[in-house]
């Protein structure tokens, strides 16, 4: 029984006075007081207090669990990163950079061809801006988070050549960032003196649990043909100069035919008509021209029309004239039609 009962009890057994009913009332509600706060004090305070701190641990809890959580997805993402480097140490680096480098120069076949390697840079973490520079936090304001080892590659080859060194640098599957290529033509673009200046990087002492390698995929240069057979380094010839068709030389003019060197040295009346004898005092040949018959050249000559006593008469064109028995055919008298 409760001491609220007990206090029930009692009123209950005794008489009931209007004066001593007003005691029992106030009897009854400072009992009541003093049990709540006993309660309280007891066992509610101390409930909330554990709800409280439940709460808070269970706070406290879900934070670690979610930093587990970003610990792992961190962790798997750096070893994503650190998967795709040569090593973890400058040394180890070093080493596979050259080894990966003349294997590339290697498989393009540049001629005289050169590798190495440059100092290693350090680079400092950036939440040395953030960090406190005491206590706990020091270790992790003062750590590297990645190293940097530049390298370069010269050789000479063909532009072909040159865009495939380029190429396989860039398609390697460790990480790296080419910062400089230079091209020198030699003998109009035949050929090259290349130089090719990357740098890669690792996180120092988180070594990949396997060096990266894979084969060269060819095809990757089929979007580039074009440019390689242009070769934009390459000044083209001349345009050869048109060629000018070389104007007709005129035909030699015609021989003149010789008229003055003919002479009419008769006329004669012969079985089919009259006849004009000439002879060419030149050559000493000797015409015998009847009516209708032409001397001088094949399409202009001057045909015979009629002979008589001392006289000769010829065509030549559109024109007539006559010859004097003793002249030459050039000593003309015109006809009148």
């Amino acid at each position: 029984m409760t001491a609220l009962d007990t206090i029930r009890a009692r009123l209950a057994a005794m008489p009931v006075r209007p004066g001593a009913l007003v005691g029992l009332l106030a009897l009854v509600l400072v009992g009541g007081w003093v049990v709540r706060g006993a309660y309280r004090g007891m066992y509610a305070e101390p409930a909330d207090r554990l709800r409280a701190d439940i709460a808070k641990l269970e706070g406290e809890l879900g934070r670690s669990q979610r930093s587990v959580d970003d610990a792992s997805r961190l962790a798997q993402k750096l070893r994503s990163v650190t998967d795709r480097t040569l090593g973890g140490s400058v040394e180890s680096v070093d080493a596979e950079l050259r080894r990966s480098l003349n294997r590339i120069v290697e498989a393009v076949g540049l001629v005289d061809a050169t590798v190495d390697t440059e100092t290693a840079s350090r680079r400092p973490s950036p939440a040395r801006r953030g960090l406190p520079k005491k206590g706990s936090w020091k270790k992790l304001r003062d750590e590297l988070d990645f190293i940097e080892l530049a390298a370069w590659i010269a050789g000479e080859g063909t532009f072909a050549q040159a865009v495939e060194l380029v190429d396989r640098v860039d398609a390697a599957p460790w990480i790296n960032r080419i910062t400089q290529v230079r091209l020198d033509p030699k003998d109009n673009g035949g050929r090259f003196a290349i130089r090719v200046r990357l740098v890669t990087l690792f996180v120092p002492g988180e070594a990949p649990e396997t060096v990266a390698d894979q084969p060269y995929d060819a095809q990757r240069l089929a979007p580039l043909q074009m440019l390689v057979a242009a070769n934009p380094f390459r000044i083209p010839p001349p345009a050869p100069k048109p060629v000018v068709a070389a104007a007709p030389r005129p035909s030699p003019p015609a021989p003149k035919f010789p008229w003055a060197q003919w002479s009419l040295t008769g006329i004669a009346d012969g079985p089919a008509g009259s006849e004009a004898w000439l002879t060419n005092r030149s050559s000493g040949e000797s015409r015998r021209l009847g009516v209708g018959h032409s001397i001088g050249p094949a399409a202009a000559g001057a045909e015979m029309l009629a002979a008589s006593g001392d006289w000769a008469i010829f065509r030549l064109g559109d024109r007539r004239f006559r010859v004097l028995v003793g002249t030459n055919l050039n000593d003309r008298t015109p006809v009148n039609e």
